[in-house]
């Protein structure tokens, strides 16, 4: 068991550091953040509360950012408004590899400064994914903020 502590503690270490940080040129083309699990005090973590109303937080680490090819309005798997992405070819291995060391845990998805949802990762991104909106998904103002956020520019 403690082998597959070191594993998953190395996977984690070389996703975070493989990863690219907030690239210079983020204004051309679209990008989205993910940020992996933190501790209150850890350099440039961010605290965040899911539920309206909810006292508890949870603190996230330094985004790690992914180049986006495409995103598009679409619903999820109980029809509620949701957002699909698809990571650019070029960074498909690193977000599989980012993700992969995060399966259990709670990592943050960002969007133009702002923490859309905090999912679990259940297994490895093969580099698409659906953004949701909570409980009752995103309301239609949300929706097309955060698309206009990730369109290409």
């Amino acid at each position: 068991m403690k082998l597959a502590h070191l594993i998953s503690a190395l996977f984690l270490f070389l996703a975070l550091f493989s990863c690219q940080t907030a690239p210079a040129d983020m204004d051309q083309g679209s990008w989205i953040g993910f940020r992996p699990p933190a501790t209150y005090g850890d350099p440039g973590a961010v605290a965040w509360s899911g539920a309206s109303g909810d006292q508890s937080l949870t603190w996230f680490g330094e985004p790690q950012w992914f180049r986006l090819s495409r995103v598009a309005e679409t619903v999820d798997q109980a029809g509620r408004a949701a957002l699909s992405f698809e990571i650019a070819e070029e960074d498909v291995i690193s977000f599989g590899d980012f993700t992969e060391a995060l399966i259990g845990k709670q990592m943050a998805v960002e969007v133009d400064g702002e923490i859309l949802s905090a999912p679990f990762v259940q297994s490895r991104l093969p580099g698409v994914g659906i953004l949701q909106g909570g409980a009752n998904g995103f309301r239609e103002e949300e929706l097309q903020r955060h698309l206009a956020a990730l369109q290409m520019r």
